[in-house]
């Protein structure tokens, strides 16, 4: 809304400005030059045009950094050609065991169609997770034998392998770990250095549950609970061990090419399987991680649009209040010629009158930048609102732009012949 009050502003100013000095004559251009209160409001108005529209430059030069950061974050898998959806089965049809039995025959089934490289089951997916069990660490040597509260996601054995999640050390999860043989986890980096002083093995208790299960092997870390946040301790097990009756579960699929062109026969798979469980929430993976950074990357856009217009239409009332001036003192300065004065000189006493307005507008506006940036620090990443670099570019912005504001008036300056004004005299 204050990005929509500022462009409006600063779009209607300018044109108010060029309709008066156009319509004026040019002895109104004078009569209005010699009244000192009118030339300070106009010079006021100009340099408020000049501060709201740096204030949303700096801030949007802030998003665009920001947004740049957000899109060079590794998440530590691969969301490239994978389609996710959710599916929540009867429980009174498939009660306990029968529940992870349906998800893992629909996932075999779903792995046999064509396009498919490799498919999972998760209770939780990569940047949303949110499923948290207290865990006692029971290794020798761990830091601390009270329960710590850690994500826990369960789902298919090749889970990892589908995100392309990769193994630091030990083994992966297999098919093998099933209910009736020994429970077993793996645990993400961030586990294993705080828990386990950075092992890949130790024994855990999960829950509330009084067997212990062993850590057989490490992932390496990947956005969990958030792409914009810090890699969270987390624990990995498979459903057939750990999914306690589970109805609901998300679905993965890494197909080799277009991702969404499989969902037609992903549901034809269901049916055939069940045709009263219908999938729900289906996205890309890519397009799940967009959505989390959406309020960055609107900000982005909104605050741009609205600082390159705004920009523009200080250029426009800069260049509008310099042309008025030198026509309101042509007479002045074919004198100035004509006594000796260098057409430098007069050149620069146009261009210093532009860069007066410029930098007081300048100086107002960066502050009111670095406080917006403040105020909107939550939609920010890996970003300071003092960053330098957006500073310095909003510098050269403004010095490019009052530069080009002042030329022609400065120019049309420098071209009055000395010898027509003396004649007027």
């Amino acid at each position: 809304l204050a990005g929509i009050a500022a462009a409006v502003f600063t779009m209607l100013i300018p044109a108010w400005h060029m309709r008066s000095s156009e319509s004026g004559s040019l002895a109104d251009s004078a009569r209005a030059t010699a009244n000192p209160a009118r030339q300070r409001g106009r010079r006021l108005l100009i340099v408020s045009e000049v501060a709201l529209a740096v204030t949303l430059l700096v801030a949007a030069s802030l998003f665009f950094r920001s947004y740049g950061r957000i899109s060079a974050i590794e998440p530590g898998f691969d969301a490239a050609n994978m389609l996710t959806m959710r599916l929540t089965i009867d429980a009174r049809r498939y009660p306990g065991s029968a529940s992870e039995a349906f998800f893992t025959n629909l996932v075999t089934r779903l792995e046999a169609i064509p396009g498919v490289t490799s498919a999972a089951a998760a209770n939780q997916l990569p940047t949303m997770t949110g499923f948290t069990v207290p865990v006692t660490i029971e290794s020798a040597g761990a830091d601390s034998a009270k329960p710590v509260s850690t994500l826990f996601t369960v789902g298919s054995p090749h889970r990892s392998d589908v995100l392309k999640t990769p193994l630091r050390a030990g083994r992966p999860l297999s098919d093998r770990d099933v209910a009736g043989t020994p429970g077993v986890v793996l645990v993400n980096e961030s586990f294993s250095r705080r828990y386990l002083n950075g092992a890949a093995t130790g024994r855990l208790r999960v829950g509330e549950s009084r067997t212990p299960v062993d850590v057989v092997g490490v992932l390496a870390d990947s956005a969990n609970q958030s792409l914009l946040g810090a890699v969270r301790p987390e624990i990995f097990a498979t459903m057939e061990q750990a999914g306690q009756g589970n109805n609901q579960y998300f679905l993965m699929l890494r197909a080799s090419g277009d991702a969404t062109a499989l969902l037609p026969q992903v549901r034809r798979t269901l049916a055939a399987v069940d045709p009263n469980q219908p999938v729900y929430m289906v996205q890309t993976m890519e397009e799940l991680m967009a959505i989390e950074v959406f309020p960055q990357r609107l900000a982005m856009i909104l605050v741009g649009v609205f600082a390159v217009g705004a920009l523009i239409a200080a250029v426009i009332g800069v260049y509008g209040l310099i042309s008025h001036w030198v026509v309101s003192r042509h007479r002045e300065m074919g004198i100035r010629i004509a006594l000796g004065g260098s057409r430098r000189q007069v050149m620069g006493l146009v261009v210093g009158q532009a860069a007066r307005l410029v930098g007081w507008g300048a100086a107002l506006g960066v502050a009111g930048g670095i406080g917006a940036g403040f105020a909107a620090a939550s939609l920010l990443f890996n970003t300071a609102p003092t960053d330098p670099w957006v500073l310095a570019f909003v510098t050269t912005v403004l010095v490019l732009a009052g530069v080009g504001a002042a030329i022609v008036p400065a120019r049309r300056a420098v071209s009055v012949n000395p010898i027509e004004v003396l004649r007027t005299e």
